[in-house]
């Protein structure tokens, strides 16, 4: 399959050499816990589908989302799968990665074309601009990076990759912050986010942006599809492998013509990848395979002496337990607890893994144990090192550490907890030791008074009782224990069926038919021409066409009339019956996936609503998830009457959600036409509050946007107005004004000209005025200016003003920090409140002001 990328012609291919003898082959055929490189293309095997699925997004998309569970492959699948065949197309990628550092926020990655990791690096790339011959990342400001992508997109076509995306979330959030610093570290991750969005939104800027994160961050980050609600409608879910990839996997690299490149000659007779094919289809519950498992097993058996006899002795079980343990096992034991407890601190809070720096990593083990020295830990840190548990990386004068793999996690999760029930254990004991000798000196003192015997009875029968006390206290704390670990195992198994949940959520409501097709005229001119000169060949055109799904076939009725289907000529007459018998079997196809897409659109809104009322679903998520889904304009009514319920179920459940929407839509002119339509409400005094709740709540069941209402005093109107500024949203504000008619509202739409063109008025945007509750002549009003402007001076006056208004009537309202507005009154009594409040103080002389509605 090829893909036309017309902006691609002026990109000089990039010289890389990916197939021929000279181009870099890796040293193994089996990469164990790594992640495939660049360079292991050619033993990438049994992802053929997946890398065409994801080129496909890519060329399509300006911006892609790539997610699987941990695990899954998808940093392989991007090195090895990926990066080949874009290169072909005469893309430009580079590796991105972000981190919590002002001034220093964006990290690219230099994508080695060798199998040692170092130089020649892939050319060209953004790094070339800053060093094009070092083996570091290159480090930047945001500002520095915005600066160089936008001059070298003027030569190539980029494709920034941001692998492990979910580092916006780990870095930003799930480490410990104070309270400025982590105001600091969200304010940071905002302005990533928001110039990462800018770079998908520019579109004079020729750019790709692949995100590849893990599922079970894909609902924190709210921030970005808030923003950009195109990407939940782009994007491919990676799952695990099959069990009938393995044979792939395994014997694949072992090809001949790959086998005499690697350093080690090595030969898996057939019997044994049948029996590692086997046992690992027994060890798999459902279809799904754990790679990384594959691969350590296979890299340990390349390296082992007599494969075949070590596999019969081990099996896949003692391989996996043999890798994990000697890593350390070469460890002095005490420096191996310091290892053990500095990779559980590699972990965030939630058990994913952490990208953290060497100072941080001793600080966060002392905290724990105090007494460590800090020598010490910077000892088993330089041990772990050239371990394959860890990767480190020298960034803004600090190494940084990583775990090398998510298949390490679950073990390491197992060497925290043993070590904290080892911290809680010596912290048991040295508590026991300080009471047995407090205990001990106590003794002593008594010795001095009492009977030798009589003190030592008293002294066993103490340590007896104590003793007792501990092992109670040992076994509540070993029951209770057990008890959290399985509170932890369900609640880890509901997040699992909440995420699981909203995966389904986004393959129903995103999955439709394929887009329509349509023929320009010089195309459907050209197959005009081609019936009228060899009819047979016209109509064996348009049949091989339609199979592959390159015509429009509602167009055969057009060309193909009476005159083909009962031609004289036999043959003719029955290829052009045939071809409308097909163009009518196509039409049905097509007429039921348009049904299947919209029902499963339908069963994924009624399931986030379930979601939403359970509270296992964010309502701020509702906005980015429908906004694709085009409410206002979907062919289906069924659907945008539900996408408006739950849109208004959730603007309802989060007050806040409406205001944020319309902030959104003043900041970026784009969203107003993917959001619904926002009423602002206009109301005379707070009195109206009740009123303009009620008109809210109707609005919002519709699925219109309402934000907060703004008391409007002597400015509103006498009777109930939909004011809209752009003609061509005239058919909405007649919408809006017969829902408001359940309520017993008379409103009148009114179109206000010379705002078609406003920057500050959106597309979809109305203000209801609600109607003076004033009587008919009571149309003056009194301004009173008060300074200075403090709480004590507001108070005196309104003391001044109350007895009036109880005997005058009226209301006073706040009109600004240094005015009261007194009224509706009519004319007279607007003279005499005034004159009554000369009365009792003079200096307002020049501060009363009346005025007219």
């Amino acid at each position: 399959m090829t893909y036309d990328n017309p902006e691609s012609a002026s990109i000089s291919n990039p010289a890389v050499e990916l197939e021929g003898d000279s181009a870099q082959l890796p040293s193994s055929p089996y990469r164990g816990i790594d992640a495939y490189r660049f360079v292991d293309h050619s033993i990438f095997f049994a992802r053929q589908t997946q890398t065409l699925e994801l080129l496909r997004a890519v060329v399509i998309f300006k911006g892609v989302i790539l997610f699987g569970s941990s695990g899954a492959g998808k940093s392989s699948l991007i090195n090895a799968g990926l990066l080949p065949k874009i290169i072909e197309m005469r893309f430009a990628p580079d590796r991105i990665r972000i981190q919590n550092r002002p001034g220093a926020e964006i990290v690219i990655e230099r994508i080695s074309l060798n199998d040692d990791g170092q130089a020649p690096f892939l050319s060209p790339a953004l790094a070339d601009t800053v060093d094009k011959n070092g083996s570091e990342p290159v480090i930047l400001s945001l500002e520095q990076f915005k600066e160089r992508l936008l001059a070298y997109a003027k030569e190539q076509q980029p494709l920034l990759i941001l692998d492990q995306f979910e580092e916006t979330i780990t870095l930003f959030e799930e480490i410990p912050h104070s309270q400025g610093s982590l105001q600091q570290a969200l304010e940071l991750q905002q302005k990533i986010i928001h110039a990462l969005v800018g770079f998908l939104h520019d579109e004079s800027l020729r750019i790709k942006i692949l995100f590849a994160f893990r599922e079970d961050y894909l609902a924190k980050l709210t921030k970005l599809f808030l923003l950009a609600p195109e990407l939940p409608n782009q994007f491919l879910r990676l799952t695990l492998p099959q069990k009938q990839s393995l044979d792939d996997i395994i014997a694949g690299p072992l090809k001949k013509e790959l086998r005499k490149h690697y350093k080690r000659q090595q030969v898996f007779p057939r019997t044994l990848i049948d029996r590692i094919i086997e046992e690992f289809t027994l060890r798999s519950e459902g279809d799904d395979i754990n790679l990384t498992e594959v691969q350590i097993v296979c890299a340990e058996l390349w390296e082992a002496t007599d494969p075949v006899a070590l596999f019969a002795e081990k099996g896949i079980q003692g391989l996996l337990e043999d890798f994990l343990t000697k890593e350390l096992d070469d460890f002095p034991s005490d420096q191996r607890r310091l290892a053990s407890g500095l990779l559980g601190h590699m972990l965030t809070i939630s058990n994913t893994r952490n990208f953290i720096s060497g100072v941080e990593l001793i600080r966060l083990f002392q905290d724990e144990e105090p007494t460590i020295t800090t020598a010490d830990l910077e000892k088993a840190l330089k041990a772990l090192t050239p371990t394959r548990l860890v990767r480190r990386e020298f960034r803004n004068k600090n190494y940084f550490y990583e775990i090398a793999s998510e298949f390490l996690v679950p073990w390491i999760i197992k060497q925290k907890v043993t070590r904290q029930r080892d911290l809680d254990r010596r912290r048991l004991e040295e508590e026991t030791r300080q009471e047995r000798e407090e205990e001990r000196v106590r003794a002593n003192r008594k010795l001095k008074y009492l009977y030798l015997g009589f003190a030592l009875v008293v002294l066993v029968l103490v340590l007896v009782l104590w003793l007792g006390r501990r092992e109670t206290i040992l076994k509540d704390r070993a029951i209770q224990a057990q008890a959290d670990a399985e509170q932890a195992k369900k609640e880890a198994i509901a997040k699992k069926d909440e995420k699981e949940k909203i995966i389904s959520i986004l393959s129903r409501l995103f999955k439709s038919p394929s887009a329509p097709i349509t023929l320009d005229k010089h195309e459907l001119s050209d197959i005009k021409k081609k019936l009228a000169t060899d009819k047979l060949g016209g109509i064996q055109l348009i049949s091989s066409l339609i199979n592959e799904n390159q015509f429009p076939v509602e167009q055969v009725p057009v060309l193909i009339g009476p005159s083909l289907t009962s031609n004289a000529n036999p043959q003719i007459a029955k290829a052009a019956q045939d071809l409308v018998s097909q163009a009518n079997a196509a039409q049905a196809r097509e007429k039921t996936l348009k049904e299947k897409a919209d029902q499963d659109k339908l069963e994924a809104i009624q399931q986030m609503q379930a979601l939403m009322e359970a509270k296992t679903f964010p309502p701020e998520l509702v906005l980015s998830l429908l906004g694709p889904t085009s409410i206002d304009k979907d062919s289906n009514p069924a659907i945008t009457k539900a996408a408006r319920d739950l849109l208004g179920k959730a603007t309802a459940a989060n007050s806040d959600l409406g205001a944020s929407i319309a902030n959104a839509v003043n900041n970026d002119p784009a969203i107003a036409n993917r959001v619904p339509a926002r009423v602002y409400l206009q109301i005379e005094s707070a009195q109206q509050s009740d009123k303009a709740n009620q008109i809210k709540t109707v609005l919002e069941k519709n699925g219109y946007i309402v934000p907060d209402y703004e008391i409007v005093t002597f400015r509103a109107p006498r009777r109930y107005e939909l004011r809209y500024y752009r003609q061509v949203d005239g058919e909405k504000a007649n919408e809006i004004v017969n829902l408001l008619k359940e309520l017993q509202l008379d409103v009148k739409p009114v179109y206000l000209k010379g705002h078609e063109n406003s920057t500050k008025l959106r597309p979809g945007h109305y203000e209801l005025w609600l109607a003076a509750q004033s009587k008919p002549g009571q149309d003056w009003y009194l301004v009173v200016n008060y300074s200075p402007a403090t709480d004590e001076r507001r108070a005196t006056l309104l003391n001044l003003i109350s007895p009036i208004t109880e005997q005058e009537g009226g209301e006073v309202e706040m009109l600004s920090v240094r005015e009261l507005l007194i009224g509706p009154y009519d004319q007279a009594q607007a003279r005499n409140v005034r004159q009554r409040l000369l009365d009792q103080d003079p200096n307002l002389q020049k501060k009363i002001v009346i005025l007219r509605r």
